[in-house]
C-alpha cells in the first residue's frame, strides 16, 4: 500500500512536502517549496503504481518514462502549468510543476450558485476561445488531455485566463509505464462520466475531437448549473440538455456540434469551432449596428403651385407658419442643448465625486495621493501575520517534546505562506519580503533541529534497550568476571549518554538514564567486592583445612612426626662415597669391620580427623 508523503518530507535534497492537497485514480498531489531556490512552491505529483501487479521499473521503463517527461517539459504556454522536473526516490517517481493560483471552475460554479447567479453566455463564449487556444496547441503537438472538466480548469489570478490542468492521458501514460514497464496497455478508459465523449468511456478510444466534446458538456455545465447527470448521458445519448438551455440560437447550435454523438459529425478541429465563435460574434455585432444607425425619412412631395389671386394670402399664411415652426424648432434645439449642457454638467460632477470617494481604489490614482485601500488592507494583513509570527517564533521557550517542535514548523510554514501572499504592488510587499526572509532562516533552523531531535532520540532509545538488556544480565551476574564485563559494558553506555547535547529536549530523559548507568556501575562495584570477599574467605578456609590434614596435635602427648623411610642402592656401578669410606676401614682393619644394618622401619601410626581419640 503506497502512504502519503508526511508534511516536511524532503525529496531529494530539493524539495520539502507542504501539505497534500488530493488524491485522484492515477496520483497523488502535494504542494511544495524547493529549500534551493528562495523556498518557491510548486505542484508535486506522485504517480501511484498498482498494488496488484507487482512488476519492477527496469530501465526500459525508466528510459519511457523519462521519454514522456520530456515530452511535458517541451510545452510553453501560459495556459498550461509549466513542467519544470522529474526524478525517482524509493521506487517512487514523481513530477514538478509550476503552481497556479486560482480557484477551478467548479469551485467558482458554487460560488454563483451561492449567489443565485450562472456563468452569462459572453463569459462562456470568452471561456471557450481561450481554452480552444489552447486545445488547438496541444493537439500540434500530439497530445490529447482526455479528461477536461470543470474541477481540471483553473481560473488563473495571475493571467486572469483559464489554465488547463491535470492531462488524464499523460498521468494514465506514466502510471501504464510504472505498472506494465515497456508493454503498452491498451483500451485503458480515462475520463469523467457526464463530460467525456461515448467512445472514450466505452471502448477507451480517444481523439483530438474528444477534447471538443468534453469542452463543450464543461461549457454547458457552467451555462445551465445542471449536474452533467442531469443533461446528458454519455451512454443512452439522450439530448436531454436542449430543455435547459437559455442562449442564443448561434451558441446552441455550436454546442449541439460540439456534443455530436459519433466523432465524424463533431468538429474536426478546436480551430473549426473556433472560427464559428468568431462569425457568431461578429453576426451579433453588425446587427447591432445595423439598427443603431438606421434612421426614418419622410419624402414630401413638391405639389405644383397655381397662382391666383389669393396666392399672395396664401405665400403669408406659409411665411408666418414656417417662421412660427422655426422660432418652435430654435426654442426646442435651445432647450435640449441646455438640456444636453446641464445634463453633461451633472454626469461631471457625479463623475469626480465618483473619483473622490472611489480614489483609494484606483491604482492611478491612489498611488499619487498615497491613501490606496488595498495598501491599507494589506498593511492590516501584515500587520495580524506579525502578530502571528511573534506568537510563533516565541513559543520556543515553551518548547518542551518533539510534538511542540512539530507544531511550531507547521505554524511557520503558514506564517511564510502568508508573506507570500502579499502581492508586489501594495506598499507593504518590500517589508513583507524582509520579513519573509528572517521567517525563512528561522524555520530552516527548525528544521535541522527536529532532524537532530529524531536522529538523536533514535539513538538515545537504542541505548535504553541496552540498559532494558544489561539489567536483566545484571541482576544474574555471580561471577566476578561477568560484573566486571558489565560494568565496563555500563561505563560505555554512560559515556554515551554525556555526549548528548544537553540542549536537546530529552536532555532530562538522558540525565534520569546517566543516573541510572552510575547507580548500576556502583551495584556491579559492591557485587565484586562481596564476591571478592567470599573467594578470600574460602581461601583462607581451604588453606586452613590443608595443615590441619598435615599437622595433628594431641592434647597429652608430644607431636609425633612422621619420617618416610629412606630406600637402599644397591646399584653396583653406582656406590656412594660412604661405602668407599667403609671399604677403606676394611683394608685398614678387617678385624673391625662389622657390616651396617638396615634401619629400622618406622611403624605407620593411622592418623585420624582432628579431634578424634585414639
Amino acid at each position: 500500500m503506497n502512504l502519503s508523503l508526511s508534511n516536511g518530507t524532503i525529496l531529494i535534497n530539493k524539495y520539502r512536502i507542504i501539505k497534500e492537497l488530493g488524491k485522484g485514480g492515477f496520483s497523488r498531489t502535494y504542494l511544495i517549496e524547493n529549500i534551493q531556490e528562495n523556498f518557491q512552491q510548486y505542484l508535486l505529483k506522485e504517480f501511484l503504481p498498482n498494488d496488484n501487479i507487482k512488476t519492477e521499473f527496469n530501465q526500459k521503463s525508466l528510459n519511457l518514462f523519462n521519454q514522456e517527461a520530456s515530452i511535458l517539459s517541451k510545452l510553453k504556454h501560459p495556459q498550461i502549468p509549466r513542467f519544470l522536473d522529474w526524478f525517482q526516490e524509493n521506487n517512487n517517481f514523481f513530477i514538478v510543476q509550476e503552481y497556479i493560483k486560482g480557484d477551478n471552475y467548479w469551485q467558482l460554479l458554487y460560488t454563483k450558485k451561492i449567489e443565485q447567479k450562472l456563468f452569462s453566455e459572453s463569459e462562456i463564449v470568452l471561456f471557450l476561445k481561450d481554452l480552444l487556444i489552447v486545445l488547438d496547441y496541444i493537439h500540434h503537438n500530439r497530445i490529447i488531455h482526455r479528461d477536461i472538466s470543470p474541477d481540471n480548469i483553473i481560473y488563473s489570478t495571475e493571467i486572469n485566463k483559464p489554465v488547463l490542468i491535470d492531462f488524464g492521458g499523460v498521468k494514465e501514460k506514466m502510471t501504464e509505464i510504472i505498472n506494465h514497464g515497456y508493454k503498452e496497455k491498451k483500451g485503458t478508459i480515462i475520463g469523467k462520466r457526464g463530460y467525456s465523449a461515448p467512445e472514450q468511456l466505452t471502448t477507451g478510444e480517444c481523439y483530438q475531437n474528444s477534447d471538443i466534446y468534453a469542452l463543450g458538456a464543461t461549457a454547458l455545465v457552467l451555462l445551465t448549473g445542471k449536474e452533467p447527470e442531469i443533461l446528458f448521458n454519455s451512454f443512452s445519448r439522450k439530448k436531454s440538455w436542449i430543455e435547459y438551455v437559455n442562449f442564443s440560437e448561434e451558441l446552441r447550435l455550436i454546442l449541439e456540434k460540439m456534443l455530436e454523438e459519433y466523432p465524424q459529425d463533431r468538429y474536426n478541429s478546436a480551430m473549426d469551432v473556433l472560427a464559428d465563435l468568431e462569425k457568431m460574434n461578429k453576426t451579433s455585432i453588425d446587427n447591432y449596428s445595423t439598427l443603431d444607425n438606421e434612421k426614418t425619412h419622410l419624402i414630401i412631395p413638391l405639389q405644383n403651385i397655381t397662382k391666383t389671386e389669393n396666392d399672395n394670402t396664401v405665400i403669408h399664411e406659409n411665411l408666418e407658419q414656417k417662421i412660427e415652426k422655426n422660432t418652435f424648432k430654435n426654442t426646442e434645439e435651445k432647450s435640449f442643448k441646455n438640456f444636453i449642457l446641464l445634463s453633461g454638467i451633472i454626469v461631471f460632477s457625479l463623475t469626480i465625486i465618483t473619483l473622490v470617494l472611489q480614489a483609494p481604489h484606483i491604482n492611478a490614482i491612489c498611488k499619487r495621493l498615497d491613501n490606496c485601500a488595498r495598501d491599507k488592507q494589506y498593511q492590516e494583513i501584515f500587520n495580524d501575520i506579525l502578530v502571528d509570527g511573534k506568537e510563533v517564533m516565541t513559543r520556543e521557550k515553551n518548547i518542551k517534546k518533539i510534538e511542540d517542535l512539530t507544531l511550531q514548523q507547521q505554524d511557520m510554514q503558514e506564517i511564510i505562506k502568508d508573506f507570500k501572499n502579499i502581492p508586489n504592488d501594495v506598499k507593504v510587499y518590500d517589508q513583507a519580503q524582509q520579513e519573509l526572509k528572517i521567517y525563512q532562516d528561522k524555520l530552516t533552523v527548525i528544521d535541522k533541529k527536529i532532524q537532530t531531535e529524531n536522529q538523536t532520540n533514535l539513538e538515545f532509545q537504542e541505548l535504553v534497550k541496552n540498559m532494558d538488556n544489561l539489567k536483566e544480565k545484571t541482576s544474574t551476574a555471580n561471577t566476578i568476571k561477568k560484573n566486571r564485563n558489565l560494568k565496563l559494558e555500563w561505563e560505555q553506555i554512560n559515556v554515551k549518554l554525556n555526549e548528548f547535547n544537553s540542549n536537546l529536549l530529552i536532555s532530562s530523559q538522558v540525565s534520569n538514564k546517566i543516573t541510572e548507568t552510575e547507580e548500576n556501575i556502583a551495584k556491579i562495584n559492591q557485587n565484586i567486592q562481596n564476591l571478592q570477599a567470599q573467594a578470600k574467605a574460602k581461601a583462607d578456609r581451604i588453606a586452613k583445612e590443608k595443615v590441619q590434614l598435615r599437622t595433628y596435635t594431641s592434647p597429652s602427648s608430644p607431636v609425633v612426626k612422621y619420617t618416610a623411610p629412606q630406600k637402599t642402592q644397591n646399584r653396583s656401578k653406582k656406590t656412594s662415597k660412604a661405602t668407599n669410606n667403609n671399604n677403606k676401614n676394611l683394608n685398614k682393619n678387617p678385624s673391625n669391620y662389622t657390616p651396617k644394618k638396615n634401619p629400622p622401619t618406622t611403624q605407620k601410626i593411622p592418623i585420624s580427623a582432628p579431634g578424634s581419640v585414639w
